[in-house]
């Protein structure tokens, strides 16, 4: 646990922080290959299936703080479109209710300078395309009204992100396009070597049993953001 007894780590919305984190289970062996496969298969949906993606081997600690973090999130994304400064001010006093444990967010927060682990997105258009998968998967309706909306938001979340992106710090990083689309081997051997540190655990898969399973599980995604195109230009 962190000294501060919270922390917050930064995966936006469709980001597959639950997929990383199933296949931390598959690091520690206590999940198999074959039944990330299958998920893949069903729905390609981890979430409420496996604890999203952390370092904290004290994660489920017994009385972790209940923490709503779509609240503060809502203040934020509301505030970036009228008042920051009421905004903040409404983080900080939702903050004071969150003593312990790890947080998942999808943006970072202004009261928050220190984060576990952040992703890095590439653009405004993946942030957008990654939301959309989101709630496809989830079997929200992607109307033409809720995709502007997608849109919108994603906009003014990625100017804040841009603008800001050099005010707090991380202690881990990694992009989202190097490791799902390039499968880049440092950053995956790096996920497997910290998960296997943080659990105290010696992996009984290789590197590559875990880069096949982002290769299918990011082909799946593509897939799935290819029948909404082709859906909604029907």
């Amino acid at each position: 646990m962190s000294k501060t007894l919270r922390e917050f780590n930064v995966i936006p919305h469709g980001a597959g922080k639950n997929f990383l984190g199933a296949l931390q289970d598959v690091i520690k062996g206590v999940e198999t290959v074959k039944n990330i496969e299958k998920q893949i298969k069903i729905s390609n949906l981890f979430d409420e299936i496996y604890d999203p993606f952390h370092f904290n081997n004290n994660y489920k600690d017994y009385d972790k703080t209940q923490w709503d973090n779509t609240v503060s999130q809502k203040y934020w994304s509301e505030g970036l479109k009228r008042k920051k400064s009421t905004a903040k001010k409404e983080i900080i006093e939702h903050l004071k209710s969150c003593y312990k444990g790890t947080h998942h967010l999808g943006y970072s927060l202004p009261s928050i300078p220190h984060y576990g682990i952040i992703c890095i997105l590439d653009s405004v258009e993946q942030r957008i395309d990654l939301d959309l998968l989101a709630n496809i998967k989830k079997k929200n309706k992607c109307s033409k009204e809720k995709i502007k909306d997608v849109v919108k938001e994603g906009n003014l979340i990625h100017s804040w992100e841009i603008e800001n992106m050099n005010n707090y710090k991380a202690d881990y990083t990694y992009d989202y396009t190097s490791l799902f689309h390039e499968l880049d081997p440092r950053i995956i051997t790096e996920i497997v070597e910290r998960t296997e540190d943080a659990f105290k655990v010696k992996s009984p898969v290789t590197i590559a049993d875990i880069t096949t399973l982002i290769a299918k599980y990011n082909k799946r995604n593509q897939e799935i953001l290819y029948n909404l195109t082709e859906t909604v230009n029907e």
